[in-house]
């Protein structure tokens, strides 16, 4: 070495069983991103439809000559 390069900081050098683990750790990162991106693609295409949905059924209730049962309770007289 040069005396003006003396304190170069070289990276250590790789061995060949650390490319190995390198290459199967990259793989299962590729593996673990696609699985999250799909799983929420699917999440948001989800509450997206469930969103929509329950605007509909809102949309739907304010209308007073038809009326859809949403639960349990007995039929509301609304012509009173």
């Amino acid at each position: 070495m040069k005396a003006w390069d003396l304190f170069r900081v070289l990276p250590p050098e790789k061995d060949l069983s650390a490319q190995e683990s390198d290459a199967r750790v990259n793989l299962v990162l590729r593996w673990v991103k696609l699985f999250a991106c799909i799983i929420v693609c699917l999440v948001v295409l989800g509450t997206g439809v469930l969103a929509k949905g329950t605007v509909l059924f809102m949309a739907t209730q304010t209308s007073k000559t038809q009326i859809i049962a949403y639960c349990n309770t007995p039929e509301i007289d609304i012509s009173k």
